[in-house]
């Protein structure tokens, strides 16, 4: 075009254009969609920049029957004229040249979302991954990508259907086979370099907030991408969130030599990983398929806690060791330094983190800039890589315990929390959740090393591991000095944390109900089977079979662990990750809970202080009182009891030490025994 308006060349390349749309023949001829009647329509726009939308009236032809469907989107062919003529001659204009579009509809929605609504949030996905192809082809690279531009279609009521149609489009890709290059589920299709660089280089390029995978199209010319976020929460039905990332990184080939061109950080594998492609190529028909195939625990069905996976057989060579003790003494050295820090100031206080400013909704904001690397971001594919490791979902049940423990360490190093107190666990040789198998032939667990990583948890804000320490510093153990005052700074900031679960606990559960109950960061579908005094909950998570008296087939959980309470069996069943928020869950969690508030404030109350006799008393009641309501309040009944006893003895004992000493009353405090 710009050539056009220069005087000289005009005449010469509509030439060029004049022959070439005499050799150009339409691929879709045969269909004769020049024969189907007008529709008038509306087109939305979104300009992923501005995060607008604009409209104008088009004229539209497209069939009543798809050409194709998907796993879930169903395809229709359909031509769109580029303005809105005079109504009466709109049959008339010339149809057969206009453009071929594919117009797409989608076959399961969400119950969450309308049919605009959700065609809307496609289209705003498809425009910010657009986004980041451009500043991907802003490092120049040797063949650029382009995402291919779409829009909505609104077809407006007429006289056959009063109601409006929506439908997702986009210009039809013509010009080569159509090829699918790489999966959201981290498979490889292709041998090509330039679309697995691109998915590796759209993580670096949004700071870790988004990755464009299931690249397809024709050539470089890309159509319906997924959108991975970092919380899963922002990119649809195809969103897998940081083990969707951590499931492309894992069948990454580094050694592309693309990475050194554009100077794209590689992401750091363990050796075990990059000597071995264990990938397979997986097809899932559906979004909940997709989510139950990436997302599948424990294998052996619903018996969740059978330890049915054993350790890889694969020798470790000399490259395994030298990486896990290489990380494993970086993550030690920065937790010394935590804990050193810690102790040197003067009120134990815990420091104020500076949290992320920057929203996933706004992935765009600050791409083209690959210096700045987002160091949570990387911590968090890094524990969700540990996580799948340690549930053996690469290597057909065989966990590879090299690898998940180098990936709990670089999580670590990197600043994620859940994977420091992880690691605390496993060197304390206590179960650590979801990141790390609970038993391990290396040699490279160290007690001592335990402590000022609790410490380095603690300081990032895990409320449990706050907790965890508290007890180390009051023991003392696992390398930790005997240290009261850091303990109760501890406890003081973890109960503000168990407090604010309490509030969110569900209430009047009961045996029989049928609830989702979290494990390993995962929901899972349950009933309770009972609930014990003391607030915790037995739960059947094989509900389905008729409970035989058989205690190995049930749990025990806290109550913190339940995330939703159903009316009915039924009610649960309906229940998938697509259409319901609770299921959106960070990855894994680091195999100890938070105890509730007044378990907390029981411990603090034991803490021997250096307060006048009066004065100890009095703080000591009041945490006792808090305690009593605090347990009563999570329906707890035992505790209440355990706490009233314990207040009753110290007003008891400090009347008998002093006359000036309050009196306790039998009626101060009423407890209702069980």
């Amino acid at each position: 075009r710009k050539l056009m308006e220069e005087k000289k060349y005009c005449h010469v390349w509509w030439r060029v254009y004049e022959k070439a749309r005499a050799v150009y023949q339409n691929p879709w001829a045969e269909f004769h969609l020049e024969k189907l009647p007008a529709k008038l329509a509306k087109r939305h726009r979104y300009d992923a920049l501005t995060k607008k939308w604009s409209d104008d009236i088009t004229i539209v032809k497209i069939e009543d029957r798809p050409f194709a469907r998907g796993g879930l989107r169903e395809c229709f062919r359909m031509k769109k004229l580029s303005q809105q003529p005079n109504r009466p001659h709109i049959h008339c204009l010339g149809w057969k040249n206009a453009n071929n579009y594919v117009a797409k509809r989608s076959l399961y929605s969400s119950q969450n979302l309308n049919e605009e609504s959700e065609i809307k949030a496609q289209v705003e996905i498809q425009q910010k991954c657009a986004i980041i192809a451009q500043a991907f082809d802003a490092l120049k690279p040797p063949k650029s990508v382009t995402i291919v531009d779409c829009f909505m279609i609104q077809i407006l009521p007429h006289a056959l259907s009063p109601k409006s149609e929506y439908f997702f489009c986009e210009r039809f890709l013509d010009g080569g086979a159509f090829e699918k290059h790489n999966s959201n589920e981290g498979s490889v299709e292709t041998q090509r370099l330039t679309p697995q660089i691109f998915s590796a280089a759209s993580f670096w390029l949004t700071r870790g907030h988004a990755m464009v995978t299931d690249v397809q199209g024709v050539n470089d010319l890309y159509t319906d991408p997924c959108l991975h976020t970092l919380s899963g929460r922002y990119g649809g039905a195809g969103d897998l969130g940081a083990r969707g990332m951590a499931l492309f990184f894992e069948s990454c080939d580094t050694q592309n030599p693309l990475f050194d061109y554009l100077k794209i950080p590689k992401f750091q594998l363990a050796p075990s990983q990059i000597c071995t492609r264990r990938r397979t190529v997986r097809h899932a028909t559906s979004s909940a398929d997709l989510w139950k195939s990436v997302n599948k625990r424990r294998p052996g069905g619903s018996s969740l806690f059978k330890k049915t996976r054993e350790a890889s057989n694969r020798q470790l060579t000399h490259d395994d060791l030298d990486a896990i003790e290489t990380v494993l003494d970086t993550a030690d050295t920065i937790a010394k330094k935590a804990l050193d820090s810690f102790l040197q100031v003067e009120d134990y206080s815990l420091p104020h983190l500076a949290e992320e400013k920057e929203e996933e909704k706004d992935i765009i904001a600050n791409v083209n800039d690959l210096r700045k690397i987002n160091a949570p971001a990387v911590a968090k594919v890094h524990a969700a890589l540990a996580e799948l490791e340690t549930e053996a979902f690469f290597d057909h049940n065989k966990i590879d315990t090299a690898a998940a423990i180098f990936h709990c360490a670089k999580a670590a190093i990197k600043g994620s929390e859940i994977a420091a107190h992880s690691l605390a666990r496993w060197h304390a040789d206590l179960s650590p959740g979801a990141l790390l198998p609970r038993f391990s032939d290396l040699k490279y667990a160290y007690p001592n090393k335990a402590g000022p990583l609790l410490v380095l948890a603690a300081i990032r804000g895990d409320a449990a591991a706050q907790f965890a320490a508290a007890e180390a510093f009051l023991i003392p153990r696992w390398g930790l000095p005997y240290n009261k005052t850091a303990a109760k700074s501890l406890l003081l900031s973890a109960l503000q944390n168990a407090k604010a679960q309490d509030a969110q606990l569900i209430p009047n559960l009961q045996a029989g109900d049928f609830v989702l109950a979290s494990v390993d960061g995962l929901p899972h579908k349950a009933m309770i089977q009972r609930v014990l005094d003391d607030g915790q909950l037995e739960i059947n998570f094989d509900y389905t079979a008729q409970f035989d008296g058989d205690k190995n087939s049930l749990s025990l959980l806290p109550r913190s662990r339940v995330l939703k309470k159903f009316n009915s069996e039924q009610e649960l069943e309906y229940v998938s990750p697509e259409v319901d928020d609770t299921c959106i869950l960070p990855p894994g969690n680091a195999g100890a809970d938070l105890p509730p508030a007044h378990i907390i404030l029981a411990k603090l109350a034991e803490i021997p202080l250096d307060e006048h006799r009066d004065d100890l008393t009095k703080y000591k009641q009041h945490l006792l009182e808090q305690a009593v309501e605090a347990a009563l309040s999570i329906q707890a009944p035992a505790c209440a009891n355990i706490y009233s006893d314990q207040l009753a003895k110290l007003l008891a004992s400090s009347s008998s030490s002093s006359s000036s000493s309050s009196v306790f009353s039998a009626g101060t405090i009423s407890i209702k025994r069980p």
